[in-house]
């Protein structure tokens, strides 16, 4: 079987076509000339990689009125296409260049994620979407412009004609029956960690240097997600909760030697900042940059590190924070419920990720994981990494893919 995965938002082209091709799969990955996100990347995993991509990786260019063109740039330049008339058809086609649409008969099937499903849909291919959040929860219903209305009103229409669709998070599965395609859902995490290489790519030089930085802390609370406060939209992540529990934290554990690092990227990162001015934790909270994956696992690896991550609704889901924390061995504190159906339909039994939603379950979190002793925290830490080795670890489930591209490309043949 050749597999083709077309586009690699958050580097989930990447990670799965390299993976496949590990288990002898012939998987290929194209990536847009354009992306200018370094998340989305391989070099962001890692760094060996930048301008040195081996053959599986194809560099394509997106055609001019490609939908990350159409929906993230300015009027000025979707204005600045218009001008280019032998180009037009592609307002009501995004389809792909004809050298990548020529390529891609090459292939038996189509893997795609994000907005690329919408080029992906012209490959006389079956396509398996693996939606990541906002490309299926938010943008086919986005109206505020010309741009986001035409781009929905074709993400609508050409999604009809998804082959298979991969995930088990609730608010996807909810807008995938919305769009008429729950039934192509497949209920897999479809997103894996490789708990050995996320060991190996830790920058360990940098690794010592922060743990001889930390040692003399009892806990250090890590909290790298994106600083977004307002509760009414659906980036909310629950911040604000998070900083309002280690306030009452701090206030009746002055005995405790515990500091939070905290992310301080986001929407509302200097609202944040002001936050922790108001609640006068400056000398509680140090503030880490965007990092790339060798130093945030770094910080994940810290031996007296808890990690706490979003406190929005459930979504049943573990999404990357989770899944590399917890590969790491981290004790992780979020509002996923790892205790309902779905959840333990898609990731197994006994999860050990830590569920909290309110401010006082946060707090109440905080004041559990401080009774654990460094031995306590070992312990811990190995069951943490056993439960993740054989519920998440790709090795362990990369199979169930596999089944579905075969039996997808079955059903679409017959």
């Amino acid at each position: 079987m050749r597999v083709l995965f077309y586009g690699n938002s958050g580097n989930i082209g990447f990670r799965i076509t390299q993976w496949l091709r590990e288990v002898g799969i012939d998987a290929h990955l194209f990536i847009s000339v354009g992306e200018t996100n370094s998340r989305s990347l391989p070099e962001w995993e890692n760094p060996e990689l930048e301008n040195n991509y081996p053959a599986w990786i194809s560099v394509y260019k997106p055609p001019r009125f490609s939908p990350s063109i159409l929906l993230f740039t300015s009027i000025k330049e979707f204005a600045r296409g218009l001008f280019f008339f032998r180009k037009l058809h592609r307002l009501t086609r995004f389809k792909p260049t004809s050298k990548v649409l020529k390529q891609s008969k090459n292939f038996d099937i189509v893997l795609t994620t994000g907005t690329n499903v919408i080029e992906a849909m012209h490959f006389s291919k079956p396509v398996i979407y693996i939606p990541v959040g906002k490309d299926i929860t938010q943008v086919p219903f986005l109206s505020g412009s010309f741009r986001e209305e035409l781009f929905s009103y074709l993400y609508r229409q050409r999604i009809k004609n998804i082959s298979s669709i991969i995930n088990s998070q609730k608010d996807i599965i909810w807008a995938a029956r919305l769009l008429q395609v729950g039934n192509r859902i497949t209920r897999l995490p479809g997103l894996f960690v490789d708990v050995y290489k996320t060991e190996k790519n830790i920058n360990h030089d940098f690794f010592k240097e922060i743990k001889n930085k930390y040692k003399d802390y009892d806990f250090v609370f890590i909290n790298t997600t994106r600083k977004n406060l307002v509760p009414d939209k659906v980036n909310y992540k629950g911040n604000d909760k998070l900083l309002k529990a280690y306030k009452k934290f701090v206030d009746t554990n002055k005995s405790k030697k515990v500091l939070m690092l905290s992310g301080i990227h986001g929407h509302n990162a200097e609202r944040f900042k002001e936050m922790v001015k108001d609640l006068k934790l400056e000398q509680h909270i140090e503030y880490l940059e965007h990092l790339s994956l060798p130093f945030l696992h770094a910080y994940f690896s810290l031996p007296n590190a808890i990690v706490f991550d979003q406190f929005t609704y459930n979504k049943d889901n573990l999404n990357g924070t989770q899944r590399e924390s917890l590969a790491l061995g981290r004790i992780t504190v979020s509002s996923t419920d790892p205790s309902t159906d779905s959840f333990r339909e898609a990731y197994g039994e006994d999860c050990p990720m830590i569920h909290a939603s309110t401010m006082e379950e946060i707090y109440q979190v905080m004041e559990k994981v401080i009774s654990f002793s460094p031995d306590d925290l070992k312990r811990k830490e190995k069951e943490i990494r056993q439960w993740t080795i054989k519920n998440l670890h790709w090795e362990n489930r990369i199979q169930e893919i596999i089944r579905l591209m075969k039996d997808t490309v079955n059903r679409c043949e017959g």
